[in-house]
């Protein structure tokens, strides 16, 4: 893995997250950046790799974000788990295997901490099982769409080829 270009695609995707992403917003729903670059990356390196990268993507919207440091360190760490360990049965060149990665990265980051604020704000249990719902679906839909240039990054940004990751 090349973290130089890691860094890149982390500060873009962090930068993007602030500026242009909420202009897209339906409702209070946005895709999630840091998630679709975390799926790239899970679904394409190692386990190592991806719990690095998705702590560290996780840490910068933290600290972005003004939660403080943790939460989403934590739930960006189970999803690049839970997405690594689809890595032989998807393909992540395909719109439609990114793009199932996407949902499942997003639904595994955003349910615990949506819980936890549905608790501790009142919003209620189902009001955050929509809400992380639709920005999984937001965040797939996005992600499905970016199968295809993160497939064209694979050899910069140091990604094992389909073929050895199915070996």
């Amino acid at each position: 893995m090349n973290w130089i270009v890691f860094a890149f695609l982390a500060a873009l995707a962090t930068v993007s997250q602030l500026a242009v992403v909420p202009l897209f917003a339906i409702g209070h729903a946005v895709p999630d950046v840091g998630i679709i670059v975390l799926a790239a990356i899970a679904l394409r390196t190692g386990r190592n790799t991806a719990c690095i990268a998705g702590w560290t993507l996780g840490l910068m919207r933290d600290l972005t974000g003004g939660s403080g440091p943790g939460p989403f360190a934590l739930t960006f760490l189970l999803a690049a788990l839970l997405t690594n360990l689809l890595r032989g049965g998807l393909f992540p060149s395909r719109p439609v295997g990114m793009g199932i990665a996407c949902f499942i990265a997003a639904c595994s980051a955003h349910a615990p901490y949506g819980v936890v604020l549905a608790i501790r704000y009142g919003m209620g249990f189902w009001g955050a099982v929509g809400h992380t719902l639709a920005v999984a679906l937001f965040t797939a839909i996005v992600g499905a769409l970016a199968a295809k240039p993160f497939a064209k990054i694979r050899g910069v940004a140091g990604w094992a080829p389909e073929r050895e990751m199915l070996a």
